[in-house]
């Protein structure tokens, strides 16, 4: 009998999951198999179940089918779904389970990474203008990085799209206020089935990022997490960081006060005993910073 997810990866989307997740999976965590039009990149990671409404009204059956390899005969402990946007989808998660089995969903693990708002944001848009000179798609989800004459727009253009951020009306739309996403999923979740990562610590401290990992899911993994900025044995010098003024005149303000409202809340609601304490300040954009 095929088996549901029992971790999910949940973000942030452009904050190191590609690594856990391959890790994880290198490691016997058993992953989504793609089929039909989905795959193979990267549906081999991502179900995007929860938060694309034409897969999740195929219920139960569609979401094993992506699953059916994941059985017990062929000893497998852990699942995982690794799907960023379902960042987006704590009651939905937390209802599915408890229509499938009431009480399923306090077993759940729920892990999340965390990276500086401004950083990931320019991360993604650098990853949306890669993807779209590759293509040329203009359907695709990473199109909005151009104009209407197929020119990948300057992340100050880009920039300009995100003005609704601004606007509590979509503020639950917004990646980067991660303490609005923790707030929905301990509605739903008891904080200890959460472990909260940082960015920093995947790249700079991959071995202690294993060792909490390992200790929230019961189970040593082998292995090792790629190491960040380094080259051989000598660390690789970190390039100063530059942020067009436009675009940090905008988001560095928008983020500021969500970040203090992040580590508030994780000092108010403490995780698992393996997760880091207290949670380390984002190394923020500085209106100094900006170029023009």
């Amino acid at each position: 009998m095929a088996l549901l997810p029992n971790i999910f990866l949940i973000g942030a989307q452009k904050a190191g999951t590609t690594a856990i997740a391959e890790w994880l999976f290198a490691n016997g965590v058993c992953n989504p198999e793609a089929f039909g039009n989905d795959g193979p990149e990267p549906y081999a990671k991502e179900a995007h179940f929860f938060d694309h409404d034409f897969r999740f009204k195929g219920g139960i059956d569609y979401y094993t089918k992506r699953y059916q390899h994941c059985t017990h005969d062929n000893n497998v402990e852990y699942i995982m779904d690794a799907t960023p946007e379902t960042l987006f989808q704590s009651k939905r998660v937390h209802n599915f389970y408890e229509q499938v089995a009431p009480g399923s969903a306090a077993s759940l693990k729920i892990f999340i990474i965390l990276r500086e708002p401004v950083a990931r944001e320019m991360s993604l848009y650098n990853h949306k203008a890669s993807e779209f000179k590759r293509t040329q798609d203009m359907e695709a989800w990473f199109s909005n990085v151009a104009d209407d004459d197929g020119n990948v727009m300057s992340f100050d253009e880009y920039t300009t799209q995100l003005k609704y951020y601004a606007m509590p009306f979509f503020s639950w739309q917004v990646t980067g206020f991660y303490v609005n996403h923790l707030r929905e999923w301990i509605k739903w979740f008891d904080r200890e089935q959460i472990l909260v990562l940082s960015y920093d610590e995947v790249q700079n401290n991959p071995e202690m990022v294993e060792w909490r990992i390992s200790q929230f899911l019961g189970k040593q993994f082998t292995g090792k997490l790629p190491r960040a900025n380094v080259r051989g044995d000598a660390p690789v010098t970190k390039e100063k960081r530059t942020l067009p003024k436009q675009a940090g005149k905008f988001l560095i303000p928008l983020f500021h006060d969500k970040n203090e409202e992040l580590y508030e809340f994780l000092e108010a609601h403490p995780g698992p005993p393996m997760e880091q304490h207290p949670f380390p300040r984002f190394e923020e954009y500085s209106l100094e910073e900006l170029v023009e």
